[in-house]
């Protein structure tokens, strides 16, 4: 067949398509062309789509007045150059704030996610408003930290802060980047806010890896009354010796205990105090760190989700010896671990005679870290406790405590429910 008629027809299109190759390197070396190539050093502007809000917190710590003013940014696009920093858009910047304080334990406060526009004039965020707030005991480590939870940790005589208010206005790019750059040190560092990635994140980011991991995850458990009408059915499974803290023992036992709790319409919040709580309290852990703490009398948070008030459940703090701050160095040995004679307690409850209720831990959990090879082949060892006494029935795992002992009962008149959630947000950073 010949073959001019179909060369012919070719070249017109070999030299569309040699324009258009030609066309799309140039278009390339352009500056947007190099964006979207993701070679953002080239880059000198782009449009910013983020807002911004400034957050004040008047609070003592030990007496020692520590304000706190701090701008936030959402969804900000910050443009870095050729400092060898890559480009990145942040959900929520700084997600976690904080300072030195002068005996060496650090502050540190979770702005909330008041993204939309929700100001304290506006009325979107209530005059009693309370941001969550955590006492780490190291500044420099930041692997253990004490979350006050609800209004209750501040009337608490194990609180070390007076609280004295929280309001939050709108602010700009501009005041961003004031704050930003003349604004004072955040002891939390862009290393130890993502210290719980993965080595490759970490890398990929170009971070150190550092330990003990930032005590990001935090962990407590709520205590309801049960009702009498329930206690019946839960009598069937309380051993025999009538211990004071126990589990059930299999999952039928769970499964009936379980729905006869659930039918309890509304549940009393605590140890038999008159208020009675909607079923719907504050179930959302995410809603903690993001919308601020609720209240013994209900309300406290920015934008709640319906005019039901919320109301604080009667939280209690609880941490373990296999958190990551207890171990030496690395994820390669335990303090704990090495005494072999000593038992590890996986979950700690502290109740404190009551003078616990409001707080929560925060510590990254070393069943995150702890390879199976360093785990003790003993588990006899394990033990989980309210304050000293141990919880029958616990299981005997190496998880973090919360997963470990998600539910116990205290006799046959309380229980209790775990809960965690973490201090960071949806692409947050420092």
């Amino acid at each position: 067949m010949d073959e001019a008629p179909f060369l012919m027809i070719r070249k017109p299109f070999l030299f569309a398509g040699l324009l258009a190759v030609g066309l799309g390197f140039l278009f390339l070396r352009t500056d947007f062309g190099q964006t979207l190539l993701g070679r953002w050093s080239f880059v000198r502007s782009v449009s910013d789509t983020g807002s911004y809000f400034r957050l004040k917190v008047k609070v003592a710590y030990k007496g020692e007045k520590q304000d706190f003013d701090i701008v936030v940014g959402c969804n900000v696009h910050s443009i870095r150059y050729k400092d060898g920093s890559d480009t990145y858009e942040a959900g929520l910047i700084p997600t976690v704030y904080g300072r030195r304080m002068s005996d060496g334990k650090g502050l540190v406060v979770r702005p909330p996610d008041a993204c939309r526009g929700q100001t304290t004039a506006n009325g979107r965020v209530p005059a009693e408003f309370m941001p969550l707030m955590i006492v780490y005991d190291d500044a420099d480590k930041l692997g253990f930290g004490t979350a006050y939870l609800s209004d209750e940790a501040y009337a608490s005589p194990l609180s070390l802060l007076t609280f004295g208010g929280a309001t939050i206005e709108s602010a700009t790019r501009e005041e961003w980047d004031a704050f930003r750059r003349d604004g004072p040190q955040n002891i939390v560092t862009r290393e130890q806010y993502h210290s719980i990635q993965s080595d490759y994140v970490v890398a990929k980011m170009g971070l150190k890896k550092v330990w003990p991991p930032f005590g990001m995850i935090c962990y407590a458990y709520r205590r309801f009354l049960i009702p009498e009408a329930a206690r019946a059915k839960i009598r069937e499974f309380w051993p025999h010796d009538h211990p004071q803290y126990w589990m059930p023992t299999n999952y039928e036992q769970s499964r009936t205990i379980g729905e006869a709790i659930s039918k309890i319409e509304r549940r009393p919040r605590d140890w038999g105090e008159p208020s009675l709580i909607a079923r719907s309290q504050f179930s959302t852990n995410a809603e903690i760190p993001a919308k601020g703490v609720a209240l013994r009398e209900g309300g406290g948070l920015i934008d709640p989700k319906s005019e039901l008030k919320v109301f604080a459940s009667a939280f209690f703090a609880a941490d373990s010896d296999i958190s990551a701050d207890k171990f030496a160095t690395s994820d390669d040995g335990a303090s704990a671990l090495d005494r072999p004679t000593v038992q590890i307690v996986t979950s700690q409850i502290r109740l404190l005679h009551n003078q616990g209720q409001g707080f929560g831990h925060c510590y990254a959990s070393s069943g995150f870290f702890l390879r199976p090879d360093k785990q003790p082949a003993d588990k006899e060892r394990l033990v989980a406790l309210v304050d000293e006494q141990s919880i029958r029935g616990s299981p005997r795992s190496w998880v973090n405590p919360v997963t470990s002992v998600e539910r116990f009962l205290e006799r046959d008149e309380y229980y209790f429910s775990g809960i965690s959630f973490g201090l960071d947000s949806v692409r947050g950073d420092i």
